[in-house]
């Protein structure tokens, strides 16, 4: 069975520096997705949150360039939001790259080729499993009344989302789909326009 992605594809064609447009206007959404996912695993990964980047022997200066009060946790929120991001990137290239999803079967009929499919899908669902609970783990912390943590103000739909645990999982679920379609997007966008500057 053939699968085709390219009704992703404007109708019409396009010139390259249409698809340069469309490019840069997903980098720019890639960026904001970033940023979002930076800000939750900030949140929720308190991992050598006191170990400041700055103190560090040889190297601390670059961080102090950047923020005195950059830590361990701020650094690993930044990695795992990278892979969040480029992973699905990654994946969604390398299957348009090489045309997997015109005919999977066949690609998948090479043994080699099965064992990157298995690595990428793992890959791709332990991205997927971080997005969704560091996401929830932010909801839930709403709900968190200890006197010895304090969450600061939050808002009325956070704390809806936190006593409904339900349809805190989902919109957690729905977040890391967004992510994967916009990956799709940035992917397809990239291609065609590499295509087009060769023509």
């Amino acid at each position: 069975m053939k699968y085709d992605l390219d009704y992703l594809s404007p109708q019409g064609g396009g010139t390259p520096f249409k698809y340069l447009s469309a490019f840069i206007g997903c980098l720019i959404l890639e960026f904001l997705v970033w940023v979002l996912f930076y800000g939750v695993y900030t949140d929720t990964i308190g991992i050598l949150s006191d170990v400041y980047l700055s103190e560090l022997a040889g190297i601390g200066f670059i961080f102090s360039l950047i923020d005195d009060e950059m830590t361990v946790s701020h650094l690993l929120a930044g990695i795992l939001a990278f892979f969040s991001c480029a992973t699905p990137i990654y994946i969604w290239n390398t299957i348009l790259q090489n045309n997997i999803h015109h005919d999977p079967q066949a690609w998948l009929s090479k043994p080699l080729n099965q064992i990157y499919a298995v690595l990428a899908a793992f890959l791709f669902i332990l991205v997927f499993a971080v997005e969704v609970v560091n996401l929830y783990t932010l909801i839930a912390q709403s709900e968190n009344t200890s006197p010895f943590y304090n969450t600061g103000t939050t808002s009325a739909f956070m704390g809806y989302l936190a006593q409904n645990k339900g349809l805190g999982i989902f919109v957690s679920f729905l977040m890391a789909i967004i992510n994967a379609v916009i990956a799709l997007i940035t992917a397809k966008t990239a291609h065609q326009f590499k295509q087009a500057w060769k023509e």
